[in-house]
């Protein structure tokens, strides 16, 4: 596909490609790193380990939100403002950890 649409393959992973034990990833992503042209990865220590597992250009990428880059001004009513509105955001995949960490960090009494 790249050699035909001569197009660049870019992959801006959420989580660790390692991390197949829990689902988060599996053996074609590991398998496949060679082939990206470009990995961005949200953690500086995933960054050697996967330019080691093949992938030749790897760039730490961390999770953030501009709202600059990203303002959609009125284009959201007021209802969708104060619905949506959050302090907090995550991106990434579910697991059964995660989902008892955030069911606790957002109880009715969780602590500040």
């Amino acid at each position: 596909m790249k050699q035909m649409a001569k197009f660049r393959l870019i992959n801006v992973y959420t989580d660790s490609p390692f991390s197949v034990w829990n689902g988060n990833s599996n053996v074609d992503v590991l398998r496949s790193l060679h082939l990206y042209d470009k990995f961005a990865i949200w953690s500086h220590k995933l960054v050697p380990a996967i330019e080691s597992a093949g992938c030749k250009n790897v760039i730490y990428f961390p999770f953030a939100y501009d709202d600059e880059i990203f303002c959609v001004g009125s284009e959201i009513t007021e209802y969708q403002r104060t619905k949506f509105k959050t302090d907090v955001l995550f991106a990434g995949t579910w697991d059964v950890d995660r989902e008892k960490f955030f069911d606790r960090a957002t109880a009715k009494n969780a602590r500040s």
